[in-house]
């Protein structure tokens, strides 16, 4: 580590070797996915996820998942990440 002083603030560098970084998929679906694959507006892909919450029986905290959103419209899996970028 090195460091170096301008005037009251000290500005630390840390050297270490790059780290790759795993790019982590997201399982859940959210309001504005929704709208990139139905075109509708967020009110209405708010409703949509909030009807998918009832259908599975899921606590209004709970999220929906990718698997849950394709099982509902009875959209293919491979498209629905295709269009949200998974």
């Amino acid at each position: 580590m090195t460091g170096f002083s301008l005037g009251k603030v000290f500005i630390f560098i840390w050297k270490t070797e790059p780290q790759y970084i795993m790019h982590r998929k997201r399982l859940c679906i959210y309001p504005k996915d929704v709208q990139l694959i139905t075109q509708k507006s967020e009110k209405t892909t708010r409703k949509l996820l909030h009807q998918m919450r009832d259908y599975f029986h899921k606590e209004p905290h709970q999220l929906v998942a990718v698997s849950e959103f394709c099982a509902y419209t009875g959209l293919k899996d491979e498209e629905v990440k295709k269009a949200i970028g998974l």
